[in-house]
């Protein structure tokens, strides 16, 4: 993180400004990148007085939304099964498949939430587009997520000053918290979804052996 502030502090504002447009750009492409991380220095320097508050606003938006609108453009492009066959390490068929459970109770709430799902929220794009939903829902309901999390993430960043790590950190728990949330959402989903009808296919296997002897 250090890091990226030295370099984004040595660059010439303009070039700041396209480098966090690429990056939140990437960070939906590549989910290993740390798009936060870089959005949340952008704050610590627009605190520091080296970038405009609106600018980096803006351009971190349009980053985050081009990034999860052109993944769904892909998942509607491809479909499920070229996915499935593929298998790719951040784009497995297992968590697809998770994140279509999710879709199934809540697909229009998780659109809109993608940016508050860090782990997952590229795959929510992606999955929204296999799942054909409408151009203009998808790309409404990203903006208004885009706009809410990287509000947020600026404000608190260069409200915080020198003590923007301590922001950092609150994502990274909050990011626990998610995945805790999610991965209880899964078992109950599994649980109702998959070992009840199991159960019940298995007791009444049984009761009809036991009739036909």
């Amino acid at each position: 993180m250090d890091a990226i502030q030295a370099f984004l502090s040595n660059l010439p504002p303009v070039i700041a400004y396209l480098a966090l447009l690429i990056s939140t750009i990437i960070e939906n492409l590549f989910p290993p990148f740390p798009g936060d991380t870089v959005t949340l220095v952008s704050a610590y320097l627009v605190g520091r007085g080296y970038l405009n508050f609106w600018i980096t606003y803006l351009i971190t938006t349009l980053g985050s939304l081009i990034g999860f609108y052109f993944l769904y453009a892909v998942g509607r492009l491809y479909g499920r099964q070229y996915f499935y066959r593929k298998n790719f390490r951040y784009f497995s068929r297992t968590t697809i498949k998770e994140v279509e459970s999710l879709f199934e109770r809540r697909g229009v709430w998780i659109i809109a939430l993608n940016r508050f799902l860090s782990g997952i929220r590229a795959v929510v794009s992606l999955v929204a587009g296999i799942a054909n939903y409408d151009w203009r829902v998808v790309l409404g309901l990203g903006f208004v997520s885009c706009i809410l999390w990287n509000g947020a993430l600026i404000y608190a960043g260069s409200a915080v000053g020198e003590n923007w790590n301590l922001v950092v950190e609150w994502v990274k728990r909050f990011n626990i918290v998610v995945f805790i949330v999610v991965g209880i959402g899964f078992l109950i989903w599994g649980y109702f979804n998959l070992y009840l009808p199991a159960k019940k296919a298995w007791n009444n296997s049984n009761n009809d052996t036991s009739q036909k002897n």
